[in-house]
């Protein structure tokens, strides 16, 4: 994914894109450039930091699932236990 954002970044669509904003000089090519890449930088690390987050709650939940499973199960097996016991006597 860097290499296509790094193929974004060409020659050719300098040349463009001054053109099209009426750069008066390199260093305004190299400033737009130069702030397209950061907030590229900025969107993937939201990105990122979005995916990791989805993640975490993801596990958070399956572990409360399985935790709540576990209970039933043991609230079940104890309560069969007491049928057992009683039909035993």
């Amino acid at each position: 994914s860097s290499d296509l954002i790094q193929s974004l970044f060409t020659d050719q669509a300098a040349t463009n894109a001054a053109s099209q904003f009426n750069a008066t000089s390199q260093n305004q090519v190299d400033q737009f450039f130069a702030n397209l890449a950061s907030q590229t930088s900025q969107f993937n690390a939201a990105q990122s930091n979005a995916q990791a987050q989805f993640n975490a709650g993801q596990a958070n939940t399956v572990e409360r699932f399985n935790a709540e499973m576990n209970n039933q199960r043991d609230q079940f097996n104890a309560q069969n236990q007491v049928v057992i016991a009683h039909q035993m006597i």
